[in-house]
């Protein structure tokens, strides 16, 4: 199963995993795993941002700024520590992206500044 994973002042990288189960996710980003909704599609699969639900007590280094969709830009969440965009299908378990999917995303995520140790973006 194909996601794009995303670690601090670096380039994302597609990776295989074997599955997108809790605890493959919890190792990816490095403790418990809070989502955010990157894209909901009309037969209701989509799109998340996985990450560290306590990225900000552990002083986790930031990753990207990910702008709210529909609003101005500077509205939206400053990620810290690793991410992980999975998909997910009618029944909002996590799935691997197709290929389709995975080129889509690495455009989009493009856009997406990374942050500095100030918080600003770059």
């Amino acid at each position: 199963m194909k996601v794009i994973y995303f670690v601090p002042k670096c380039e994302p990288r597609v990776l295989d995993v074997a599955d997108t189960k809790l605890s493959n996710m919890q190792a990816l980003v490095g403790g418990l795993v809070e989502q955010i909704y990157c894209e909901t599609n009309d037969n209701g699969t989509g799109v998340v941002v996985l990450f560290n639900e306590e990225g900000r007590l552990h002083l986790l280094q930031p990753n990207r700024f990910l702008p709210v969709k529909g609003t101005d830009t500077n509205v939206g969440y400053q990620i810290v520590g690793n991410m992980v965009l999975v998909a997910t299908d009618r029944d909002g378990e996590w799935t691997g992206l197709s290929p389709m999917q995975v080129k889509q995303w690495l455009h989009i995520s493009d856009a997406w500044p990374k942050l500095t140790l100030a918080g600003a973006q770059q």
